[in-house]
């Protein structure tokens, strides 16, 4: 058998030669679709079986369009749902998401609350912030004067004060800080560390009442200081009972105009002497 050589010059004609060799398939152009298309068709069955039912182009699109708009309602039903989902998950005062709302005029108006609760929220918390600050300022120039007041009534004051430092739980610390007695507190604790390592070993709320229960017991105290140091300013302040009045007597008169002494001896001229006697100024 010859063999052919194909060259770039040649392939044309090849594939041309090619192809009029290879045979054309005829094809039988179809009866156009009547109107008897839309109706019903029914296959024969082959032995014995059933006739199958086929149905039409118009029933295949309705039951298409059923479908399709019941997926939607369902698409629809679950993205409402998640929704809802994320609204209950989300952290409380979180920004809406436009994701969890279906319609854009219901996101806008969460939005437009969520901005104005924040703006709300911020002036809010700047009061208490300045309240706190103002409470706070409050407080550290009331210790600061009864630091000064303990300082003065107790000699060793800042001596066992400034020793080693007092460790204590936070809300016990807030609570001497605030008492009217803190000061005295703390040089309680401060000389008796036993009883501190105690108030530690608590809970905070029995911390707590110890603190309540030294707190009235040093009040006690202080006042019956006060009581004490009224009745000693009042002894002082009494007035002190006159000297007894003596009693004149003829010489004591007669002393007191230096015409004869206390013992009756004439210290005058005896023309003075006769003058106070007629007078009646001596007796």
């Amino acid at each position: 058998m010859a063999s052919e050589v194909v060259t770039s010059e040649t392939r044309a004609e090849y594939m041309a030669a090619k192809l009029a060799k290879t045979p054309i398939p005829e094809i039988k152009a179809e009866d156009p679709p009547t109107a008897d298309a839309k109706k019903e068709v029914v296959e024969q069955p082959e032995d014995g079986d059933k006739p199958k039912k086929k149905h039409t182009i118009d029933e295949r699109l309705s039951k298409m369009a059923e479908q399709r708009k019941e997926a939607e309602e369902k698409a629809e039903r679950l993205e409402k749902e998640l929704a809802e989902i994320r609204k209950a998950n989300a952290p409380k005062d979180a920004k809406p998401n436009p994701a969890d709302f279906t319609e854009a005029e219901k996101y806008a108006d969460a939005l437009a609350d969520w901005k104005f609760g924040q703006k709300v929220k911020e002036e809010a918390e700047k009061t208490a912030k300045a309240k706190e600050a103002e409470r706070q300022d409050k407080v550290a120039k009331a210790w600061n004067k009864r630091y000064s007041a303990a300082a003065k009534e107790i000699e060793d004051f800042e001596e066992v004060i400034m020793g080693e430092k007092l460790v204590l739980q936070p809300d016990v610390i807030n609570a001497v800080f605030e008492s009217e007695v803190g000061p005295q507190i703390h040089y309680f604790l401060s000389g008796n560390r036993e009883e501190a390592e105690k108030i530690n070993d608590m809970s905070a709320a029995a911390a707590l009442r110890y603190i309540g229960r030294l707190e009235a017991r040093i009040e006690a105290e202080n006042e019956a200081k006060r009581e004490k140091a009224e009745r000693k300013a009042e002894r002082e302040e009494r007035p002190k009972a006159p000297a007894p009045i003596a009693t004149l007597n003829g010489s004591n008169m007669n002393a007191g105009l230096g015409i004869v002494d206390t013992k009756g001896n004439v210290t005058g001229s005896y023309q003075d002497y006769k003058a106070a006697r007629k007078q009646g100024k001596i007796s």
